[in-house]
Order: C-alpha cells, then structure tokens, then sequence
C-alpha cells in the first residue's frame, strides 16, 4: 500500500506483496482525513485503490466518522484483499466511493481472508461483470469469512443486476451484523434484489438504527442521510462549534460590529471587527459593507463599534466634512473662540488693531 497513510505502528513489509507495502503482520495504519484519489498518486495499483496481499492488522482513519475517503473516480476498485495470513483484518471507519470494477466495486474479499468491516460506507459503488456483481461488497472462495458491523450503503449498483450491495460467491461467508438502511426482507434475497448471493447471509438485517450522518462543527446535516456529503456548511456571518447539527438554527450569528466572508466557521474567531470609523448595528453580517462610517464632524478610533456612541465629536472650533474618519486629524480649524467674528455691546472686532468705541 503506498502513499496513503499517516502513521503507521511497527512497519516493516512482509507478506508476498512487499513491493506495494509498508504494512506489517498486526500493524495499525491511520489515514489522515481527506479525500485519497488514484489520479493525485495514491494508488496502490493501477485497479485498486488498496491492496494487500496475507497481511494482517487494521487500516483506520484518524477520525472515526468514516471522513477518509477512498474515490475510485469510477475507474477502479476501492480495495483488494488477498488472504490475511493466520489473523484477521479490520477495516474501520473508511468510505468506499465510485469504486468500479468487474465484481467488488468497493471490496474485494477472496483466498480464505477473515475481515471485519466495522463503521465503513459505501457509496456510487459500480459492478460491471455482466453474470455476477456486488456493487459495494464481493466475497469468494473457501474459507473467506466477512464480518459487517455497522455498514452503510448508498447508491451501489451490479450491471448484472445481481447484488447492488453484496455478492456471496461459491463458499465465502459473510455475516451482517447491521446495516443502514435495512432494505433486506430475507436472508436469502431473489435474484436482482438489493442484496443477492449463491447462498444464505447470515445476521439480522434489521438492528442497525439508521441515524443520520453526525456532522462536524461548522456544519450539519438536515436530512435523514448517513454520508458525509450530506452536511452542509455554516454560510458567510455565521458559526458554530456544535457537533451533529440536524439544521441551521445552530449556526450563530457574528454579533454587532462584526462581519465574516468564511463559510463552515467553527467560532467567532472568523468574524472581523468593523474598521476605525466605522460601526455596525446589523448581526450576521457578510462583508464590510454593513460597517457605516461615522457622520461629517465626527471620528472613532475604536474597531468593531456597535453604535455611533464610539464617533467622537471635532473639537470646539474644529469642523470636519470627512466621513468615517479615524482621527481627529481630519478636524480642521483653530480651536480659539476669541477669533470668531462677532458684534457685542456696540463693539465691532477687526482683524487688526483694538477695538473702536462709538459714542
């Protein structure tokens, strides 16, 4: 397996597929949170995203919301599994998206491989074969033994129309723990349904409760979906720090002399003072464009006013035609009352000399 991974414990290549690996026998491999496509480099060969050939251990994301996405671009298959030695392999909290290939467009488990599929979802999977299928899941052969816990599907399909979702073929086991949704009516489905195999799946179809996908901070989800392409981003003047949010009342609002260009804001750290000069009375506010400036004779030299209060007034004496002013500089005139031009009791000022009595 090459170029996808993050940390890995105890990594030394062993197996028959050492030139494709930095994975070990009982080794735990973490994958960063992001989207993994073949065309960025991150392929293990040229028709599966992940290949391992009698290893063992577990490949995880770091986070355990099935946030690492393996995109097979609808041009490959998002795994292969070729045996796992004497112990089992354990795929958790991984999403198998527009896998492609002839049987398995998600997985492919064969040659007597035990592995645990915990928290994994499988989404725009594609099986092209034309006689038998498995859109998201193909187990084969003797002695492979899949367990499923928590497995999610959406949107498989099988041209053959022979297990959108799964497809047991000749002596491989697989076990459903639960799964989300449950479309299944029977553990021996009819040819073409959903679920289709050569024999029975075992486990109960129906104690998987199907929540809807528990979004990040930032964002939530207002539908009943279980993917994370579902959430949907705070918009521009607001956030949130809460996790699973089913709708938009969560995001909150940048307060009175704030504003925010950011979508998805996780705090109030994105929301940005309104300048010197400048004051705002609106909430949620999108760009600088509700900041107002200060009035004519006035200026503030505060960031992120409220109100007009912060606009001080030009001095005694002083005038300013300025807006949004963020000094006093702008105040011009001399602050010396005895230069105005007045008249008082019969005594005219000139602009020279004192002033002249008439009698």
């Amino acid at each position: 397996m090459n170029g996808l991974f993050n940390t890995v414990s105890n990594a030394v290549a062993s197996g028959s597929n050492t030139g494709n690996s930095i994975m070990a026998n009982g080794d735990t491999t973490v994958l960063a949170v992001r989207s993994y496509k073949c065309s960025q480099g991150t392929c293990a060969t040229s028709m599966s995203m992940l290949y391992t050939d009698d290893l063992n251990g577990e490949v995880k994301c770091l986070e355990d919301n099935a946030s690492c996405v393996l995109d097979g671009e609808n041009a490959r298959r998002g795994m292969w599994v070729a045996g796992t030695g004497s112990g089992t392999l354990i795929l958790r909290a991984l999403t198998f998206d527009k896998g492609y290939s002839g049987n398995g467009g998600g997985v492919s488990i064969y040659s007597g491989a035990i592995v645990d599929l915990k928290l994994l979802v499988f989404s725009n999977n594609r099986a092209t074969s034309s006689s038998y299928g498995g859109g998201a899941i193909y187990v084969y052969s003797s002695g492979t033994t899949v367990n499923a816990y928590g497995t999610r599907f959406n949107g498989n399909t099988a041209d053959s129309g022979n297990g959108d979702d799964i497809y047991r073929h000749i002596g491989g086991t697989i076990t459903i723990h639960n799964t989300c949704p449950s479309p299944y009516s029977s553990n021996t489905p009819i040819q073409g349904s959903a679920l289709d195999t050569s024999g029975t799946i075992n486990g109960n179809k129906y104690s998987y409760s199907c929540t809807p996908y528990s979004c990040n901070a930032g964002s939530y989800n207002p539908t009943t979906s279980n993917l994370l392409s579902a959430c949907q981003d705070c918009g521009e003047g607001k956030y949130s720090a809460s996790t699973g949010a089913t709708s938009d009342a969560t995001c909150q609002d940048c307060s009175e002399g704030k504003f925010s260009t950011s979508t998805g804001a996780t705090s109030d750290v994105t929301c940005q003072d309104c300048g010197e000069g400048k004051f705002s009375t609106s909430t949620g506010a999108t760009s600088d464009a509700t900041c107002q400036d200060c009035s004519e004779g006035k200026f503030s030299t505060s960031t992120g006013a409220t109100s007009d209060v912060t606009c001080q007034d030009c001095g005694e004496g002083k005038y300013s035609t300025s807006t949004g002013a963020t000094s006093d500089a702008t105040c011009q005139g001399e602050n010396r009352q005895d230069l105005k031009l007045q008249h008082h009791q019969g005594c005219t000022l000139h602009s020279v000399g004192h002033p002249i009595l008439y009698l």
